[in-house]
Order: C-alpha cells, then sequence, then structure tokens
C-alpha cells in the first residue's frame, strides 16, 4: 500500500504540472512551427486544438478542449527507457477536468493499467482529476487500491510517428478514489471507448 500511496503522489505531481503548462499555450498541429508555440494573442481566437481526445466516463462524453503530450528519453547504465504522457484537459469554464495516460514505450502497442505481472504488454496508468482546484481530494487512479496487481483496463497504441511527432490510440479501464491517508476505496468510474489521435508531443 505504501507502493500505491507513491504512485499517487507522483501521478498528482505530473498531473498538476499539465495543468499549469496548459494555461496558455497549445502545441502546434504543423511540426515545422515552433514547439509550445501560442496559438493565439487575442483572447477572442479559438485556440489551435492540438488532436481529439475522447472517452465515456460512466456513459457520459467527456470531451477536451486542450491537449498536451511528451514523450521523455533517459539512459541509465547504458540502458534507455523511453516514456510518454499524454493528458486531455476539459475546462468549462467553472471548473477544469483532466485526463493522464503514462506508459513505459514496449515491444507492442499494449499495455495494461494496474500492476498486473504480465510480461507480455506494457504497462501503464490513466489517472483522472474531476476538479483541478482540489486534486488531492478528486484524483482517481487505474490501480485498484484493493488489489493493486489486477488489471484494471488496457490502452492501446495505434500509431506513433517520430517524423511528425503525434500519437494516436485507445484506452478503456477502470479508475479509483481513494483515501489518500489509509488508501480505503470512496468511488470507481469506467472508462470505454476512450480516444486519442493524432496528438503532437514534445520530446524532454
Amino acid at each position: 500500500m505504501k507502493n500505491l500511496k507513491s504512485i499517487s503522489s507522483v501521478i498528482l505531481l505530473v498531473i498538476l504540472g499539465f495543468a499549469t503548462s496548459c494555461t496558455t499555450k497549445d502545441e502546434a498541429l504543423d511540426p515545422a512551427l515552433p514547439k509550445n508555440q501560442v496559438a493565439s494573442s487575442s483572447s477572442t481566437t479559438t485556440p489551435i486544438l492540438n488532436g481529439t481526445f475522447t472517452v465515456l466516463i460512466d456513459g457520459q462524453l467527456f470531451t477536451s478542449n486542450q491537449n498536451n503530450a511528451f514523450k521523455s528519453v533517459s539512459t541509465t547504465n547504458g540502458i534507455t527507457s523511453v516514456s510518454y504522457s499524454i493528458t486531455g484537459n476539459l475546462n468549462d469554464g467553472a471548473n477544469t477536468k483532466s485526463i493522464s495516460i503514462q506508459f513505459f514505450e514496449h515491444v507492442t502497442n499494449n499495455y495494461e493499467t494496474g500492476l498486473s505481472t504480465n510480461t507480455s504488454v506494457g504497462k501503464g496508468i490513466i489517472s483522472y482529476v474531476n476538479n483541478i482546484v482540489n486534486p488531492q481530494a478528486n484524483t482517481y487512479i487505474s490501480t485498484n487500491p484493493n488489489n493493486p496487481f489486477v488489471s484494471t483496463g488496457n490502452i492501446f497504441v495505434s500509431s506513433n510517428s517520430t517524423v511528425t511527432q503525434k500519437i494516436s490510440g485507445t484506452f478503456n479501464c477502470s479508475v479509483f478514489l481513494s483515501d489518500q491517508n489509509t488508501q480505503t476505496l470512496i468511488d470507481t468510474k469506467v472508462f470505454t471507448n476512450g480516444v486519442f489521435s493524432n496528438i503532437y508531443y514534445t520530446i524532454i
């Protein structure tokens, strides 16, 4: 449970970082344009949307209006690891909700959510914040606190172009809200028909 709490804390920090970085800028869709380009200098102009990100949350459609993605490459002791973070934010004027998909690159395009020991697929985690103003009390993650090592869903990467730096795929899973101190399960939500399409990622 200590490991699960640590994972929750890391995910929360990543989400907060994304939410902060997404407030004024959008990634350019055209790879010839500068990365992190300000989409518009006019407050009356609709910003450029970086790809699409949709999912049904308990049957209710979530369609993001701001997307960001990052690819991280690191080498330790001669071993290179590559990870991806893809985030869709929905700001309705009163509240910001955020979904983040994270995984380490694997030899297959399939990833399980949860802490499953299945080595034939990669490992990923999906988090959902339904109120970014108070994320500590509103962060769901795709690891079941009652059974952390069971698979809770999947992520499938259908395309990933290293030329245009755009990634697409699908996802489905259950996400769980737990008490941060006791890890007691508070609520569960189900994601179905999740799709992220042509999301441009920055390499960091």
